[in-house]
């Protein structure tokens, strides 16, 4: 069996680097890009099994890539997660707003962001 293929659009290179090693460890597969035309550019290459996606990216808003999948019938079911700083109530509800299957706030919990990568893959099976 393939491991899951996860997404990482974070523009903190140690931050993205620690998300990358975490995953490792527990058997997925992951690729890194900093910025949204970094991100839709891996999206357009090779659809992920989850997108773990920051919101405050250097050329944007990450809620817009967001918004493009939702709209796209071949990504619309892609499972995306929030990682992000911006972390109020306002701003989470927001991001399920325009479609995130999960939301989790940095500084994040590795054992949070696994919880709902494993969730995530759970339902898709």
């Amino acid at each position: 069996m393939t491991p899951a293929d996860i997404l990482v659009v974070e523009d903190e290179p140690d931050l993205a680097r620690n998300i990358r090693i975490l995953l490792r460890g527990y058997g997925y597969a992951s690729r890194i890009a900093t910025t949204l035309a970094e991100g839709l550019a891996e999206l357009a290459a090779k659809q992920p099994d989850i997108l773990i996606l920051d919101i405050m990216l250097p050329d944007g808003n990450g809620l817009e890539i967001l918004r493009k999948i939702r709209l796209d019938p071949a990504q619309s079911n892609l499972a995306v997660i929030v990682l992000s700083s911006l972390a109020q109530k306002k701003e989470i509800e927001a991001g399920f707003a325009v479609g995130a299957n999960a939301y989790v706030p940095k500084p994040y919990d590795p054992e949070k962001l696994l919880s709902a990568i494993q969730l995530l893959l759970a339902e898709k099976r």
